[in-house]
């Protein structure tokens, strides 16, 4: 795949240089405009990064819009997930983390079109945000923003992949030259990152921690520290399976099995059955993600009777959050 990988950086260079020398062309909405974005294909974090930048503005009484593509979706062009006021569309027709997005936080308008400028054009003539969150758009160069902000996940380093397709990254380091922020993600301290691979002179550390755990038909909410030391069998179809995992026995539960879906996988009747027979007579409680929990709600009545969990996961900064706080002030949204 190294040949392929070669001709697709060449690819990529091209096109990063076009629209550099603005032969490729920028559109613009009359709002402020945050991307949240990565170098690498898979799981970095960015739900629980865009849920914390909604929760800022929410806090500031800033409305905001998040445009995604909807990765997986099984709908194309335009569609409004949530108007700001109730929820519109299913999760297979919006995609799983946008869906998650619109439940956490129905104030938010959330759109998903693969061409995120006429999504955030829709957004602001249709329902007036003051500010709009690109999700995974550092790739997305058609759209101007404001503030580009680029998650590194720590435990997957992009210095030591290959470029698509024999690796995940999508773009060569060099491009982060277009970066405003950078975050390093899943930080631990225990782990030797070289952060000077990664000349960026504005970055912060974050990690993801989970917050609480709620049953699949909401009717307990209980912290995570209360099922301590439980057996428990899990499931999950996510970008970085290895992280859920180590949260799990960072908490102190005792995996008995942990069964790994393909990333936003839509589950069928026969994946549950698998599931329920890892669970059978091995433990006492089952628990997947939250994105998961949003994928499996069409299959509430057969999973009722079932103690299933889903892990809500929140952002914490070890360091710079005063840094993006300084950053997001610079844009000048009224609050």
């Amino acid at each position: 795949m190294l040949p392929l990988s070669f001709l697709y950086s060449i690819i990529i260079f091209i096109r990063n240089l076009f629209y550099d020398i603005r032969v490729f062309g920028v559109n613009r909405v009359n709002v402020p405009v945050i991307s949240i974005g990565n170098l690498t294909a898979g799981g970095t974090g960015k739900t629980p990064v865009i849920e914390y930048l909604v929760n800022y503005f929410k806090r500031k009484n800033i409305k905001v819009a998040v445009i995604s593509r909807g990765y997986k979706r099984n709908t194309k062009g335009t569609l409004v997930v949530s108007d700001g006021s109730s929820i519109i569309a299913k999760p297979e027709q919006a995609g799983d983390e946008p869906y998650q997005i619109a439940v956490r936080f129905q104030e938010a308008v959330v759109i998903v079109d693969e061409n995120r400028f006429r999504g955030a054009k829709l957004a602001v003539e249709k329902y007036k945000p003051e500010v709009i969150l690109l999700d995974d758009s550092f790739q997305h160069r058609r759209i101007h923003r404001d503030l580009d902000i680029v998650l590194i996940d720590v435990t997957k380093p992009p210095h030591k992949e290959y470029m698509l397709p024999a690796g995940l990254r999508r773009e060569p380091l060099s491009s982060l030259k277009r970066t405003n922020v950078l975050l390093f993600t899943r930080w631990d301290d225990e782990i030797k990152f070289d952060v000077s691979k990664y000349k960026v002179p504005v970055t912060g550390k974050i990690c993801f921690v989970p917050s609480r755990l709620v049953k699949f038909d909401n009717s307990e909410i209980i912290n995570a520290d209360e099922l301590m030391n439980k057996s428990c069998t899990a499931f999950c179809g996510i970008g970085n399976p290895d992280s859920f995992g180590i949260i799990l026995k960072g908490l102190g539960f005792k995996v008995t099995s942990i069964r790994i879906f393909p990333d936003h996988h839509y589950y069928s009747t026969k994946d549950l059955e698998l599931i329920k027979k890892d669970f059978s007579s091995k433990a006492e409680i089952i628990v997947t993600t939250e994105k998961d929990y949003i994928r499996l709600t069409e299959y509430k009545d057969e999973l009722t009777g079932l103690p299933l969990y889903y892990l809500e996961i929140s952002t914490r900064f070890i360091e710079g959050e005063g840094m993006l706080d300084e950053k997001l002030k610079s844009l000048g949204i009224n609050s």
